[in-house]
């Protein structure tokens, strides 16, 4: 219960955060650090406003934008609270149990979420998680722009494939779905400088090439042990050979999740008019996380 009562106050429910844009390789992060004796990693979507019903069989709903719908018609108890301040509060609570409950139920103690933002919730995203978390650790996790379009290309086709609609979805068009990666990228990219200070930055293309040293890293900038074994059991124990059912690291597989492991896939991949787009939009951002066109 002590817990619950600090949220009201934005304490510290969630020990880290672990912030990318979508197809950068959170989801191989979250399984290294689920690994971890001391810690559990999830996906709760706790903060940004929206809301998309009609994405294949499922809704994109974050947990804040649920509390906004139900302060529609929810009543708040006593004529003297504002409904904004309850509403405020009740976020911070559900927040709350969301981390106790994962906590319980893992028996672990430290507890972190990793976040890819929703399209144009990335500074809100970011500024709930300063605000709310004033003291949780911050982990970004980037990737080569061109590597996460020709990934992200591969994943909506494969989830058009298996969750078709009723009507043409957008991405059947890939110049709008191109278009929307590498905006999305952008976005979350310019959030994370304008609220760097104190974030870890991790590329994915190191996480390939040096996996121990850079969990190893990672481990001790959320403040949990970073022995050689336990690096080694966090990384050993999510190898792609293991998480993609046996296939080797660059064996590509467009209708599996784990593709193929490797960085540079863009080449060949992308047109030259693609590039030239890419450079144009976000060649500065590439340039300033060590990414050459």
């Amino acid at each position: 219960m002590a817990r619950m009562d600090t949220q009201s106050e934005h304490g510290n429910a969630i020990d880290f955060f672990v912030i990318a844009s979508p197809k950068s390789g959170t989801t191989w992060v979250q399984k290294m650090l689920c690994s971890h004796p001391q810690v559990h990693c999830a996906e709760s979507r706790l903060y940004g406003l929206y809301f998309d019903p009609r994405v294949g069989a499922s809704t994109h709903l974050p947990l804040e934008q649920y509390v906004r719908f139900m302060s529609g018609y929810h009543q708040p108890a006593g004529d003297e609270c504002s409904r904004e301040a309850y509403f405020d509060g009740l976020l911070d609570r559900l927040v709350g149990a969301i981390a106790d409950h994962a906590r319980e139920h893992s028996g672990k103690a430290v507890y972190g979420e990793k976040v890819t933002p929703y399209p144009g919730t990335a500074a809100h995203v970011l500024g709930q998680v300063r605000t709310r978390h004033a003291g949780a650790r911050l982990i970004h996790l980037v990737r080569d722009p061109r590597d996460v379009i020709v990934s992200g290309m591969a994943h909506w086709r494969r989830a058009l494939a298996v969750q078709p609609t009723d009507e043409p979805h957008r991405y059947e068009d890939e110049d709008l779905l191109f278009s929307d990666l590498l905006d999305h990228w952008v976005e979350v990219q310019s959030a994370m400088i304008e609220n760097g200070d104190g974030v870890l930055v991790i590329r994915y293309e190191d996480l390939v090439r040096e996996p121990r040293t850079v969990v190893g890293r990672l481990l001790r900038h959320i403040g949990v042990d970073a022995s050689e074994a336990v690096v080694s059991r966090c990384v050993e124990e999510n190898t792609f050979e293991k998480l993609s059912g046996g296939r080797q690291r660059g064996e590509i597989d467009d209708s599996s999740f784990y593709r193929c492991g490797t960085a540079g896939q863009w080449r060949g991949r992308l047109t030259a008019e693609q590039l030239a787009c890419v450079q144009e939009m976000a060649g500065g951002l590439m340039e300033g996380r060590g990414y050459r066109a």
